[in-house]
Order: C-alpha cells, then sequence, then structure tokens
C-alpha cells in the first residue's frame, strides 16, 4: 500500500494487544466487545516505519460524554497501533509554492502535533524514533531541506525545556505570500502579522509572519 496517510486522525499509541489503552478514561482494550464498526477505515503510516501504511478500521465505544471515536489495528505481530481523529490535523493548506529554507531543528513538547502542522505545510516524514515508549524525534523534509522534531525533554542539558520550547522561527519561501497567510489564517493558523513590503540588503521583499502550534513564528518570504 503506498498512498497517503489519510488526514485528520492523530497516532495515539502503540500498545501489545490485551495492554490497557485509555481515551476520555476508557480502558477500550477492556470494552472490546462492545466497539461498533463505522464501516469505514483509513491509511495510516507505521508509527516506526513512516514509509509503510497499514489500513485500519474506524470503530466507536459509549465514553462518558458520548461516544469515542478511534481507529485501531495490528501493525505488527501482536502490536496494535490507536489513532484518534484530530481537526488540527485536516487535509494540507492549499499553499502558493511553498518552499524550504535551511534544516532547521525545533524542540517541542508535542512532536507529533507539530510534525503534523509542518506536514500540512508539505514537509514529507522521513524518520521517527521513540524513547521509553514516547515519540521524541519525527524527520522532515521539503524541497531538499530537513526539519526535525525533537521532544523538548529530549534535548541536550541546557538547550531546551518544555517551557522554552516554542522559542525561535522558520523561515519559509512562497511564490505568493497573500495567498499563502490567506490560506493558513483562514484555516486556523493564528496570523501574527499580515503581508508587508520590506527593504534592506538582502533586496526588495513581502514578509509575513503566522504562529505553528508551539507559539513559534513562521516567516513567509517572497522576493518583489
Amino acid at each position: 500500500m503506498s498512498e497517503d496517510p489519510t488526514p485528520g486522525w492523530r497516532f495515539l499509541k502503540a500498545v501489545v494487544e490485551g495492554d490497557p489503552i485509555e481515551i476520555d478514561g476508557v480502558n477500550l482494550w477492556k470494552r472490546r466487545r462492545l466497539w461498533v464498526e463505522r464501516g469505514e477505515t483509513i491509511v495510516v503510516a507505521h508509527p516506526l516505519y513512516p514509509r509503510q501504511r497499514r489500513e485500519l478500521p474506524v470503530r466507536e465505544v459509549e465514553g462518558p460524554e458520548g461516544p469515542i471515536v478511534f481507529a485501531a489495528g495490528e501493525l505488527t505481530g501482536l502490536v496494535w497501533g490507536y489513532f484518534v481523529p484530530d481537526p488540527t490535523l485536516a487535509a494540507g493548506f492549499d499553499l502558493a509554492g511553498l518552499v524550504g529554507d535551511s534544516g532547521t531543528l525545533l524542540f517541542s513538547p508535542d512532536p507529533q502535533r507539530t510534525a503534523s502542522f509542518y506536514a500540512r505545510l508539505g514537509f514529507v516524514e522521513t524518520y521517527r524514533a521513540f524513547e521509553d515508549a514516547m515519540l521524541a524525534r519525527v524527520d522532515l523534509e521539503l524541497d531538499g531541506r530537513a526539519l526535525a522534531i525533537v521532544l523538548a525533554t529530549a534535548a541536550p542539558a541546557g538547550v531546551a525545556e518544555p517551557s522554552t520550547a516554542g522559542r525561535g522561527g522558520v523561515s519559509l519561501r512562497a511564490d505568493d505570500v497573500n495567498a499563502a497567510f490567506a490560506a493558513l489564517v483562514s484555516a486556523g493558523v493564528p496570523g501574527l502579522r499580515a503581508p508587508a513590503k520590506r527593504e534592506g540588503p538582502w533586496g526588495r521583499r513581502l514578509v509575513a509572519w503566522v504562529e505553528d502550534p508551539d507559539g513559534r513564528a513562521i516567516e513567509l518570504v517572497q522576493r518583489t
């Protein structure tokens, strides 16, 4: 299977068959006999081997505040993967000619969320690593440029702490900054500064700023 993962779904956890897995305080495995098939499937990237794909059925089970929707299935051997809907991971942003700039390392308290955000910008996942069953690093690439999202607590001592994980920034070039900024803001991405012309030693540019899920500034740049 080589098709792209279904947008709008987030990896939750991989556990050995029968081990506890909770959503909203409900142990899904204990209620397995109450799972209801919704008659649909999603395609997901294998958590350890992102170039591999799995097709998982979408299910639901009654929770304390209504149905809990999730997708679950066997990934490898007796290891099950669980995925949940996440509206912030919808289809990719409709941007105009966005390309990468330089290789960047970002620290985040939630690498899955942050990597999924940048995937919507056009970055493609190439690698992921786990430490103590937690996602510790996701590598992505856009136009030959590398971007690594690293769990803040996994950073070397003194480099980053969770409280400062959102600092720093990313610069991306766009063919049409006005269109890119409008598309991101309309999709719910916080806009920090609307497109404006800038002059400097680098020449004339059109620049706008938006914000990623960790509060990190993203500069959108267009040469004019």
